[in-house]
Formats: C-alpha cells, sequence, structure tokens
C-alpha cells in the first residue's frame, strides 16, 4: 500500500468513526472499546481499525507475521504501535468493529 492510500483510508475510517460516535449506538460501541481495565490504549480506534483492513487486504491472517510488517513498514504513520502482545490484544478484542 502505498502513502496516499493509507492516508485516505485512515482519513475515510476516522471519518466514519466521528460520524457514528455522534449516534447513541455509536456511544456504546465507543464505551464497550474504550476498556475500564488495563492500560490505556495506545492506538485510536480508527487506527486499530485501519490496522485490521490492510491486514486482510494484505491477506495476511497470522497476526506476528503482520505485526512485524506493521512495525518495519507502517511504524512511520502508526507511531504509538504497541508491542506484539497489546496489539494480538487490540486486534482479536476490536475485530468485532471491523
Amino acid at each position: 500500500m502505498n502513502e496516499t492510500t493509507l492516508i485516505t483510508l485512515y482519513y475515510i475510517i476516522d471519518d466514519f468513526v466521528n460520524t457514528l460516535s455522534k449516534t447513541s449506538y455509536g456511544q456504546k460501541m465507543l464505551e464497550l472499546w474504550k476498556s475500564k481495565r488495563g492500560p490505556q490504549r495506545q492506538l485510536s480506534l480508527s487506527e486499530t481499525i485501519a490496522l485490521n483492513i490492510i491486514r486482510f487486504y494484505l491477506h495476511i491472517f497470522d497476526l506476528k507475521a503482520f505485526f512485524r510488517l506493521a512495525e518495519n513498514s507502517y511504524k512511520v504513520y502508526f507511531p504509538s504501535l504497541p508491542n506484539y502482545g497489546a496489539c494480538q490484544i487490540v486486534c482479536v478484542n476490536d475485530f468485532l468493529m471491523v
């Protein structure tokens, strides 16, 4: 994926999340996403959804392989990318958001 595609994808997702958050259903989803327990999430919901869409677009179903690719290629675009363990929890738990 080139830079323009990544930025466009993120912009569309972020716009959708912002619009969704203005509805009662969207507010409930965001409350579920914002965990009450554990450390504060490092990635925004838009970033999490974008990473999952990139992962499925590239047909990389192994999360560890995708994490290595994201760390090497997309860290510039997602500077707050967590470590593998946290990324695994975020990607698996937030799969329903995608």
